[in-house]
Protein backbone atom coordinates (compact mmCIF):
# COMPACT_ATOMS: atom_id res chain seq x y z
CA UNK A 1 0.00 0.00 0.00
CA UNK A 2 1.35 3.56 -1.14
CA UNK A 3 0.97 6.77 1.06
CA UNK A 4 1.04 10.06 0.10
CA UNK A 5 4.30 11.38 -1.10
CA UNK A 6 5.37 7.95 -2.41
CA UNK A 7 5.96 6.82 1.07
CA UNK A 8 5.21 3.11 1.13
CA UNK A 9 2.85 1.98 4.49
CA UNK A 10 3.16 -1.69 5.60
CA UNK A 11 -0.04 -3.55 5.55
CA UNK A 12 -0.57 -5.47 9.11
CA UNK A 13 -2.56 -8.71 8.86
CA UNK A 14 -4.72 -8.83 12.08
CA UNK A 15 -5.07 -13.01 12.28
CA UNK A 16 -0.68 -12.89 11.94
CA UNK A 17 -0.04 -10.17 14.97
CA UNK A 18 -2.72 -11.76 17.38
CA UNK A 19 -0.26 -14.74 16.64
CA UNK A 20 2.56 -13.52 17.23
CA UNK A 21 1.20 -12.03 21.07
CA UNK A 22 0.12 -15.64 21.69
CA UNK A 23 4.05 -16.77 20.76
CA UNK A 24 5.06 -14.36 23.34
CA UNK A 25 1.97 -14.72 26.00
CA UNK A 26 4.94 -15.64 28.45
CA UNK A 27 6.69 -12.00 28.24
CA UNK A 28 3.26 -10.48 28.44
CA UNK A 29 2.22 -13.07 31.86
CA UNK A 30 5.56 -11.68 33.43
CA UNK A 31 4.47 -7.82 32.37
CA UNK A 32 1.57 -8.99 34.85
CA UNK A 33 3.86 -10.21 37.42
CA UNK A 34 5.90 -7.26 37.05
CA UNK A 35 2.95 -4.91 37.37
CA UNK A 36 1.47 -6.10 40.04
CA UNK A 37 5.27 -6.52 42.00
CA UNK A 38 5.44 -2.67 41.37
CA UNK A 39 2.20 -1.60 42.45
CA UNK A 40 2.41 -3.68 45.21
CA UNK A 41 5.82 -2.07 46.24
CA UNK A 42 5.10 1.41 45.69
CA UNK A 43 1.67 1.44 47.78
CA UNK A 44 3.17 -0.57 50.83
CA UNK A 45 7.02 0.89 51.18
CA UNK A 46 7.18 4.28 49.07
CA UNK A 47 3.20 5.97 49.13
CA UNK A 48 3.28 7.76 52.52
CA UNK A 49 -0.23 7.34 53.82
CA UNK A 50 -2.68 10.54 54.89
CA UNK A 51 -5.22 10.18 56.99
CA UNK A 52 -7.91 13.03 56.32
CA UNK A 53 -9.98 14.19 59.60
CA UNK A 54 -13.43 15.76 58.10
CA UNK A 55 -15.91 18.44 59.89
CA UNK A 56 -18.69 20.49 59.22
CA UNK A 57 -20.08 24.10 59.93
CA UNK A 58 -23.35 25.78 59.34
CA UNK A 59 -23.60 29.54 58.19
CA UNK A 60 -27.03 30.82 60.56
CA UNK A 61 -28.97 33.85 60.29
CA UNK A 62 -31.23 35.72 57.38
CA UNK A 63 -29.38 36.35 54.56
CA UNK A 64 -29.63 39.15 52.09
CA UNK A 65 -28.83 39.86 48.12
CA UNK A 66 -25.62 41.78 49.79
CA UNK A 67 -23.75 38.99 51.31
CA UNK A 68 -24.99 35.98 48.87
CA UNK A 69 -20.78 35.59 48.43
CA UNK A 70 -20.26 35.09 51.97
CA UNK A 71 -20.25 31.58 52.15
CA UNK A 72 -17.42 31.82 49.63
CA UNK A 73 -15.18 34.67 51.82
CA UNK A 74 -15.29 31.95 55.02
CA UNK A 75 -14.17 29.36 52.67
CA UNK A 76 -10.59 31.97 51.67
CA UNK A 77 -10.77 32.53 55.43
CA UNK A 78 -10.56 28.89 56.61
CA UNK A 79 -7.55 28.31 54.19
CA UNK A 80 -5.59 32.02 54.95
CA UNK A 81 -2.43 32.65 56.75
CA UNK A 82 -4.21 34.31 59.11
CA UNK A 83 -5.74 31.11 60.12
CA UNK A 84 -3.32 28.51 59.43
CA UNK A 85 -0.10 30.18 60.43
CA UNK A 86 -1.80 30.55 64.17
CA UNK A 87 -2.68 26.64 64.16
CA UNK A 88 0.77 26.00 63.34
CA UNK A 89 2.52 28.27 66.19
CA UNK A 90 -0.06 26.60 68.71
CA UNK A 91 -0.19 23.10 67.49
CA UNK A 92 4.04 23.06 67.14
CA UNK A 93 2.93 21.61 63.17
CA UNK A 94 6.76 20.95 61.31
CA UNK A 95 5.26 22.09 57.94
CA UNK A 96 5.15 25.28 56.81
CA UNK A 97 2.27 27.72 55.73
CA UNK A 98 2.50 25.46 51.73
CA UNK A 99 2.74 22.60 53.71
CA UNK A 100 -0.31 22.91 55.71
CA UNK A 101 -2.29 24.38 52.92
CA UNK A 102 -1.97 21.56 50.37
CA UNK A 103 -3.47 19.06 52.97
CA UNK A 104 -6.83 21.52 53.85
CA UNK A 105 -9.89 21.63 52.02
CA UNK A 106 -13.12 24.04 52.32
CA UNK A 107 -15.58 23.87 49.80
CA UNK A 108 -19.23 25.12 50.22
CA UNK A 109 -22.03 22.96 48.62
CA UNK A 110 -24.15 24.74 46.10
CA UNK A 111 -27.38 27.04 47.10
CA UNK A 112 -26.91 25.54 51.24
CA UNK A 113 -25.13 27.18 54.01
CA UNK A 114 -23.15 24.13 54.80
CA UNK A 115 -19.61 24.27 54.66
CA UNK A 116 -17.15 21.44 55.12
CA UNK A 117 -13.02 21.27 55.92
CA UNK A 118 -10.96 18.45 56.75
CA UNK A 119 -7.24 18.45 57.70
CA UNK A 120 -4.79 15.82 56.63
CA UNK A 121 -1.79 14.54 58.28
CA UNK A 122 0.60 11.53 58.19
CA UNK A 123 -0.89 10.53 62.21
CA UNK A 124 -4.71 10.42 62.34
CA UNK A 125 -4.31 11.88 65.71
CA UNK A 126 -2.42 15.02 64.74
CA UNK A 127 -4.99 15.58 61.99
CA UNK A 128 -7.81 15.48 64.75
CA UNK A 129 -5.87 18.16 66.72
CA UNK A 130 -5.22 19.97 63.41
CA UNK A 131 -8.82 20.60 62.35
CA UNK A 132 -10.18 21.02 65.91
CA UNK A 133 -7.53 24.46 66.77
CA UNK A 134 -8.19 25.29 63.12
CA UNK A 135 -11.99 25.00 64.12
CA UNK A 136 -11.59 27.39 67.00
CA UNK A 137 -9.58 29.84 65.26
CA UNK A 138 -11.68 30.25 62.72
CA UNK A 139 -14.45 31.34 64.31
CA UNK A 140 -12.92 33.79 66.39
CA UNK A 141 -11.13 35.13 62.98
CA UNK A 142 -15.03 35.48 61.69
CA UNK A 143 -16.54 36.71 64.45
CA UNK A 144 -13.79 39.52 64.67
CA UNK A 145 -14.14 40.57 60.74
CA UNK A 146 -18.11 40.43 60.64
CA UNK A 147 -18.71 41.16 63.69
CA UNK A 148 -21.17 38.47 63.94
CA UNK A 149 -20.75 34.72 65.49
CA UNK A 150 -23.16 32.82 63.08
CA UNK A 151 -21.31 30.19 62.27
CA UNK A 152 -22.00 27.17 64.32
CA UNK A 153 -20.36 23.35 64.14
CA UNK A 154 -22.17 20.77 62.87
CA UNK A 155 -19.64 17.77 62.84
CA UNK A 156 -16.55 17.84 65.43
CA UNK A 157 -13.23 17.33 63.47
CA UNK A 158 -13.49 13.19 63.58
CA UNK A 159 -10.63 10.63 64.02
CA UNK A 160 -9.81 8.81 60.89
CA UNK A 161 -9.56 4.86 60.65
CA UNK A 162 -7.98 4.50 57.44
CA UNK A 163 -5.60 6.84 54.89
CA UNK A 164 -7.75 8.47 52.01
CA UNK A 165 -5.22 8.16 49.59
CA UNK A 166 -4.24 4.72 49.50
CA UNK A 167 -6.17 2.19 47.95
CA UNK A 168 -4.15 -1.19 47.04
CA UNK A 169 -6.52 -3.24 45.23
CA UNK A 170 -7.00 -0.18 42.63
CA UNK A 171 -3.33 1.23 42.37
CA UNK A 172 -2.44 -2.73 41.40
CA UNK A 173 -4.48 -3.12 39.27
CA UNK A 174 -3.30 0.33 37.18
CA UNK A 175 -0.02 -0.34 37.65
CA UNK A 176 -0.69 -3.81 35.97
CA UNK A 177 -2.78 -2.21 33.28
CA UNK A 178 0.33 0.26 32.22
CA UNK A 179 3.26 -2.25 32.43
CA UNK A 180 1.07 -4.77 30.42
CA UNK A 181 0.00 -2.01 27.86
CA UNK A 182 3.43 -0.97 27.72
CA UNK A 183 4.62 -4.51 26.80
CA UNK A 184 1.94 -4.91 24.27
CA UNK A 185 3.05 -1.60 22.62
CA UNK A 186 6.48 -2.59 22.45
CA UNK A 187 5.61 -6.08 20.89
CA UNK A 188 4.03 -4.16 17.86
CA UNK A 189 6.53 -2.23 16.82
CA UNK A 190 9.00 -5.35 17.25
CA UNK A 191 6.41 -7.30 14.74
CA UNK A 192 6.24 -4.12 12.50
CA UNK A 193 9.96 -3.94 12.23
CA UNK A 194 10.35 -7.66 11.40
CA UNK A 195 7.37 -7.49 8.65
CA UNK A 196 9.41 -4.52 7.49
CA UNK A 197 12.70 -5.95 7.24
CA UNK A 198 12.15 -9.56 6.68
CA UNK A 199 15.24 -12.03 6.63
CA UNK A 200 16.71 -13.35 4.20
CA UNK A 201 17.28 -16.86 4.37
CA UNK A 202 19.86 -18.78 1.13
CA UNK A 203 17.99 -21.74 -0.44
CA UNK A 204 18.83 -25.23 0.79
CA UNK A 205 21.45 -27.08 -1.20
CA UNK A 206 19.88 -30.92 -2.75
CA UNK A 207 22.09 -33.67 -2.04
CA UNK A 208 24.01 -34.06 -4.88
CA UNK A 209 25.16 -30.46 -4.77
CA UNK A 210 26.19 -31.12 -1.56
CA UNK A 211 28.28 -34.33 -2.12
CA UNK A 212 30.53 -32.57 -5.38
CA UNK A 213 31.24 -29.86 -3.10
CA UNK A 214 32.48 -32.23 -0.52
CA UNK A 215 34.39 -34.30 -3.03
CA UNK A 216 36.26 -30.89 -4.83
CA UNK A 217 37.14 -30.22 -1.41
CA UNK A 218 38.67 -33.23 -0.54
CA UNK A 219 40.50 -33.52 -4.05
CA UNK A 220 42.05 -29.54 -3.28
CA UNK A 221 42.90 -31.04 0.47
CA UNK A 222 45.39 -33.83 -1.25
CA UNK A 223 49.00 -32.79 -1.67
CA UNK A 224 50.18 -32.87 -5.53
CA UNK A 225 52.14 -35.72 -6.30
CA UNK A 226 55.92 -35.12 -7.41
CA UNK A 227 57.02 -36.44 -10.69
CA UNK A 228 59.40 -39.46 -10.16
CA UNK A 229 63.09 -38.19 -11.82
CA UNK A 230 65.47 -40.54 -12.97
CA UNK A 231 68.13 -41.40 -10.88
CA UNK A 232 71.58 -40.59 -11.79
CA UNK A 233 73.87 -43.01 -12.94
CA UNK A 234 76.65 -42.92 -10.99
CA UNK A 235 79.44 -44.11 -12.66
CA UNK A 236 82.68 -45.08 -10.67
CA UNK A 237 85.87 -43.51 -11.40
CA UNK A 238 88.18 -45.60 -13.45
CA UNK A 239 91.81 -46.21 -11.82
CA UNK A 240 94.84 -44.85 -12.77
CA UNK A 241 96.22 -47.88 -14.58
CA UNK A 242 93.38 -48.25 -17.08
CA UNK A 243 93.60 -44.79 -18.01
CA UNK A 244 97.54 -45.10 -18.46
CA UNK A 245 96.57 -48.90 -20.50
CA UNK A 246 93.61 -46.11 -22.68
CA UNK A 247 96.24 -43.67 -23.80
CA UNK A 248 99.34 -46.00 -24.46
CA UNK A 249 97.13 -48.73 -26.50
CA UNK A 250 94.13 -46.97 -27.38
CA UNK A 251 91.79 -49.39 -26.89
CA UNK A 252 90.21 -50.34 -23.27
CA UNK A 253 91.92 -52.80 -21.67
CA UNK A 254 88.85 -55.28 -20.30
CA UNK A 255 88.38 -55.86 -16.92
CA UNK A 256 89.03 -58.47 -15.14
CA UNK A 257 85.11 -59.30 -14.80
CA UNK A 258 84.34 -59.10 -18.97
CA UNK A 259 87.38 -61.20 -19.40
CA UNK A 260 86.38 -64.99 -20.35
CA UNK A 261 87.59 -67.62 -18.01
CA UNK A 262 90.18 -70.27 -19.24
CA UNK A 263 89.91 -73.67 -18.58
CA UNK A 264 93.30 -75.04 -17.02
CA UNK A 265 94.72 -77.61 -19.28
CA UNK A 266 96.34 -80.34 -17.18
Amino acid sequence: MRGGRGCVVQEINLYDLLKYYARNWLLLLSAVFVGAIIGLTYTNFIQTPLYKSDATMLVVGARTSQDATINNNYTELFKSRRVLETVIEQQGYTGNYEQLLTRTTATNDKNTDIIKVSIADTDPKKSEQLLSASLEIFKKEASSLYNSSNIKTVDAASTPAQSYNVNLLLQTSLAVAATFFLVVIALFFVYDYRMSNPIKTQPAKSKKTVKATSTKTRTAKKPAKKPATAKAKVTQPQSVFRRLGTLLTGAIVPTPSQTPATKKTK
